[in-house]
């Protein structure tokens, strides 16, 4: 019997993919404008300008992103500079530009630790300013940089400790006397250890998210759906790292260490456990992410 993937890549919800979308999308300018997938720029020379007169570091960081002519270690030592200063949407450029441009749906499995560590940054900026976003209202209300960091964290350590379960699942059907598939499989050897540590850090991840407290710049629609998403995944994992726990014991006996295809107490912890636990969880959030009102969600708490 041939175990099902342990998940698949899913689109991260439209309301905060739209904000990265309008942050990054410029008005073209022709010659001087460049796209580089996410990271877009509408004039270089204005930036470059600006950059040299008036220190407008962020926007020219970003034009050197998305020029793509070899310039990322330029454009990353500029963003390091403006992180030092507490500048948060330097920090959020940095954590997009380690996420892919794209909020962690094309984030390479190689760069999970670093993007955690970068939307880290970003709320580590925040918080420090007591009066956030002071200065920052257009964007902020545009971007939801908050909301935004406190979503990706729960996101990618969640996704993080699911490559490290799969890695681990791959590593024992290679050893499988029946295995007759694919030898390349991945094997995460970066997260595989640490699964049960990895799942541990989303718990906390989710509780630090679930109890942030309204803000006037919030939009109260995402709001709320980072809020109940958040709860969701808090109460998800500590489920799930309990199956985990038992999953490691269980290949950890002499019967699935041989063969785990054949291994019934494998089988069943996975199929009739870990597999419905996930899609009562994607059920769950997808109706959160769907809803179109701050009622429909109060109607759906209930």
């Amino acid at each position: 019997m041939r175990l099902r993937p342990f998940f698949r890549r899913r689109l991260l919800p439209a309301l905060l993919t739209a904000g990265l979308a309008a942050s990054l999308a410029l008005p073209p300018a022709f010659a001087n404008s460049y796209k580089r997938g996410g990271f877009s720029c509408s004039d270089f020379q204005i930036a470059e300008k600006d950059y040299q007169t008036k220190s407008y570091a962020v926007d020219y960081a970003l034009c050197l992103i998305a020029r793509n002519q070899g310039d990322d270690v330029k454009a990353l030592g500029i963003l390091d500079s403006e992180i030092a200063k507490g500048h948060v949407s330097a920090a959020r450029l940095k954590a997009l530009y380690i996420a892919g441009g794209t909020m962690g749906n094309s984030l390479d499995d190689r760069n999970y630790n670093e993007a955690l560590q970068a939307y880290g940054k970003v709320l580590h900026l925040i918080n420090l300013q007591p009066d956030y976003p002071k200065g920052f209202e257009v964007t902020e209300e545009v971007e939801q940089h908050e909301l935004e960091a406190y979503y990706l964290l729960v996101h990618i350590s969640y996704v993080k400790s699911l490559h490290g379960m799969l890695g681990i699942h791959n590593a024992h059907l290679l050893q499988s006397a029946s295995y007759k598939g694919d030898r390349n499989l991945k094997l995460y050897p970066k997260y595989s250890p640490y699964t049960v540590d990895t799942l541990e850090k989303t718990i906390e991840h989710a509780g630090i998210c679930a109890d942030v407290p309204r803000k006037r710049h919030f939009k109260p629609l995402l709001y709320k759906q980072t809020m109940l998403y958040c709860s969701v995944m808090e109460a998800y994992v500590k489920e799930l790292v309990a199956l985990e726990r038992e999953r490691l014991t269980i290949l950890n006996g002499k019967a699935c260490t041989r063969d785990i295809e054949r291994c019934s107490e494998y089988q069943d912890i996975v199929e009739n456990k870990i597999f419905p636990l996930k899609k009562s969880r994607e059920q769950k959030t997808s109706r959160i992410w769907q809803t179109k009102s701050v009622a429909e969600l109060d109607n759906l708490e209930q």
